[in-house]
């Protein structure tokens, strides 16, 4: 599964930030939240992802164990299942990652890293109009690296005709870092002409 969509990498344990690997069409950012033990190595894992590693099914293993035998609170429990939607996007597992997405977003509704992994593995399902709403979620609540989220934004709504939309996206991701060469590579295929008076 070429992976087209940048899913924004939040880093492990709780707080940080990591940046991800490039792939040939897009940064591969995936969040990334941690926790303790086997949910620390959940988070590696997913770390490891982001960053172009090799995962497999027993990747997902450790979070099961995480999430199935660990005294978890809340937060940590959401970080979990959004670290084990990285591992399943990556492996092409596009239902399953929604649905850890939507654990995630039933114990902490305000996670804007769940938005931004389930907008990416909606367009991954090429369901471009769930993506903008995710990643709209996302925005509003205000995430780390939000120009990665205008990004994947400027792709879905590319993909839906929008391109105006998708250029102003596109021209935001840039802005707000002016050193990543993905949206400015993006930028340059568009024409920006004055309309018409008249």
């Amino acid at each position: 599964m070429t992976m087209k969509f940048a899913v924004a990498l939040a880093a492990a344990l709780a707080v940080g930030s990591l940046a991800a690997g490039t792939s040939a069409q897009a940064q591969q950012s995936m969040s990334v939240l941690g926790g303790t033990s086997a949910a620390t190595k959940c988070a590696d894992q997913a770390a490891i992802a982001t960053r172009g590693g090799r995962v497999s099914s027993r990747s997902i293993d450790v979070c099961n164990d995480a999430i199935k035998h660990e005294a978890l609170n809340s937060s940590e429990l959401a970080a979990t299942y959004v670290n084990r939607s990285v591992l399943h996007l990556t492996l092409g597992h596009v239902a399953a990652a929604i649905a850890d997405d939507d654990s995630a977003l039933r114990l902490q509704g305000n996670l804007a890293d769940a938005f931004v992994n389930r907008g990416a593995a909606h367009a991954a399902a090429q369901r471009f109009a769930d993506a903008v709403g995710d990643f709209d979620h996302a925005l509003a609540l205000k995430p780390r690296h939000s120009e990665w989220v205008y990004y994947n934004r400027g792709l879905a709504r590319e993909d839906l005709g929008d391109l105006k939309g998708a250029y102003l996206d596109y021209l935001q991701a840039s802005q707000l870092d002016p050193a990543w060469s993905l949206p400015k590579t993006e930028l340059a295929r568009f024409t920006v002409a004055k309309a018409a008076q008249g």
